[in-house]
């Protein structure tokens, strides 16, 4: 099978791009010029399109793809969720992927929303939950989702929009808690301010979100819709952040409570996933121990390598 994926050089897309080429499909990745992917695992496994090549579009489609998933977006890091000019280019580049797919007569069409459609919530939530995203990003991100929905019922193709909830593990950005703190310890820093950490989250492994990816795929009947896709293990972040801090550095400081928390801090972040896993599946849950070591082991070796 012949797969199309964008955004193969982030941290979800590297994860998705591992998995297929592991389950042995046939992979078009894309990048930018810019794009660092020579050291990713799976770069020679792969062909890839650079998008800043004025034929990429004719270039996938004479790769023939029969699925697409997009998993690239502009503007992920929180600074840029509020940055409309950022956000809106989203909106062309899914214009351009669906016309690639009403040419190509592809089958299906997966791609990455986000828990932010649904704007400000606390608890544990399905798809029913109404939507009412409060930034640009989550605002877009439902733009998107309309422009497939729509899309797809004229040209006849499945499509699955995953709205994801939190993910954690390797190649995550160091912008984002687990991986900052980690390589602030590595760093040698000696603390860290928090907030009290009552929050509660429920962090999907990575691996076992490129997992889920791959059920989507193998799925051989038409199911076509919304599927929230998140872990079902919430955890307090005091109790995260120590069991990090315990692991890789027990002396490090973490000031919870230094920090007030912001305005509007949704206090529990949930997806219920009873209609993905009823569709496609139990989502593959690996040990939650298992899959923070391995994550802590990968920060620790790329900061090994970067010192040498």
């Amino acid at each position: 099978m012949k797969i199309v994926l964008t955004g193969a050089t982030g941290f979800l897309g590297s994860h998705i791009a591992e998995a297929l080429v592991n389950e042995g499909y046939e992979v078009l990745a894309t990048k930018r010029t810019t794009s660092q992917y020579l050291t990713l695992p799976f770069s020679r496994s792969v062909s890839w399109v650079n998008t800043d090549d004025n034929d990429w579009e004719e270039q996938i489609c004479l790769f023939s793809p029969e699925i697409i998933i997009h998993a690239a977006w502009v503007g992920v890091d929180a600074s840029n969720r509020d940055d409309w000019a950022a956000q809106l280019a989203n909106i062309h580049f899914m214009g351009q992927l669906l016309n690639i797919a009403s040419k190509c007569h592809i089958l299906k069409f997966v791609s990455l929303g986000s828990q932010a459609e649904y704007g400000q919530f606390s608890g544990k939530i399905n798809e029913y939950y109404p939507v009412h995203p409060t930034s640009a990003y989550g605002a877009v991100k439902l733009s998107v989702l309309e422009m497939l929905r729509s899309f797809a019922s004229t040209y006849h193709f499945e499509w699955y929009w995953l709205r994801v909830f939190t993910v954690f593990g390797e190649r995550e950005s160091d912008k984002w808690l687990i991986p900052s703190l980690i390589t602030r310890m590595l760093n040698k820093e000696t603390y860290m301010d928090c907030t009290k950490g009552e929050q509660v989250y429920s962090y999907l492994y990575v691996r076992d979100f490129a997992s889920a990816i791959n059920k989507v795929i193998k799925r051989s009947t038409d199911n076509s819709g919304v599927y929230n896709l998140s872990s079902n293990a919430p955890m307090q972040l005091v109790d995260l952040l120590t069991q990090i801090r315990d692991a890789v550095s027990p002396s490090f400081a973490i000031n919870f409570g230094a920090l007030a928390y912001r305005a509007n801090q949704a206090m529990h972040i949930e997806g219920d996933i009873t209609k993905f896993e009823s569709t496609f599946g139990e989502i593959k849950k690996t040990e939650f121990a298992q899959s923070l070591a391995a994550t802590i082991n990968y920060y620790k070796e790329r900061s090994l390598n970067e010192t040498i």
